[in-house]
């Protein structure tokens, strides 16, 4: 256990360094390396499983109809949940000055391309697909609260840590549960991409209010549905949940939230 968790983390160490460094350099070089920070940490995970003893137990790439049914009424509940904990984020964090925002502007579809389908596709890779392959196997629920705390700090950005750290919990219990990848790609894009139009028309009053109304009238139709249907819900879930196998740390988790909470306050500064 510790050796797999040792595993994942560093891969997560990589992904900083790389995208730490892909910051020093601008054009084709600098996107170069953001984009490897993707591939390579994923491609150093797969070596090393190949290399060592190391038990692993990759989610499927694929979903079954019935398992989809389940899925989609999760979807409003989830982006209500990330949207309340940016919202209360972004206001405590105004107090001191700090704030948040991507430029999504420009062609709609290379900015979904870019901000919503890549990332989760890419993200999704490697902050559950390899966590939950390497962890699940010594203990699911561990992996749950793994890879969402790794995912919530590899962020490094205080506004980001809160809602990814949350949604992170979902996706993994979803993923584990499902025995799939897809339930997080597909939470992960619609994410994403409802966070586009978010900040393409939150400057529009009127937009704002039929955005949050819409999310709030999907959200409660959707708890109903997951309430009748609870029965189905919790013969996939609670075996996660109820797993009490024991989740052996070492000490390198604690550099990393170290490290990682250490660049979050830096950038306040």
């Amino acid at each position: 256990m510790k050796r797999a968790l040792t595993c994942v983390t560093v891969v997560d160490l990589l992904f900083i360094l790389l995208l730490s460094i892909s910051a020093f350099f601008g054009g084709f070089i600098g996107n170069l390396i953001y984009y490897s920070a993707f591939v390579i940490p994923f491609c150093v995970a797969i070596y090393v499983k190949n290399k060592t003893k190391l038990e692993f137990n990759p989610p499927q790439i694929k979903i079954k109809s019935k398992e989809l049914c389940l899925l989609i009424p999760t979807v409003a509940p989830t982006l209500a949940l990330v949207f309340l904990i940016s919202w209360l984020t972004s206001l405590l964090l105004s107090f001191i000055g700090e704030g948040s925002h991507v430029d999504v502007s420009g062609n709609l579809l290379i900015v979904i391309m870019i901000h919503a389908l890549i990332p989760a596709i890419a993200e999704e890779a490697l902050f559950r697909y390899i966590p939950i392959a390497f962890i699940s196997p010594y203990t699911k629920r561990g992996a749950v609260w793994i890879s969402a705390l790794l995912f919530g700090l590899v962020h490094c950005n205080l506004y980001q840590l809160p809602y990814a750290f949350f949604a992170g919990i979902i996706f993994a219990l979803l993923d584990i549960s499902f025995g799939s990848i897809m339930p997080s790609v597909i939470l992960h894009f619609i994410n994403n991409l409802s966070s586009v139009f978010w900040q393409r028309g939150v400057a529009d009053a009127f937009f704002s209010k039929i955005y949050i109304l819409t999310l709030i009238a999907l959200a409660a139709v959707s708890l109903i549905f997951i309430f009748i249907f609870r029965k189905d819900y919790k013969e996939k879930i609670l075996p996660t949940i109820q797993d009490k196998s024991k989740c052996k740390l070492s000490y390198e988790p604690v550099l990393f939230v170290i490290l990682t909470l250490f660049i979050a306050f830096t950038n306040l500064i």
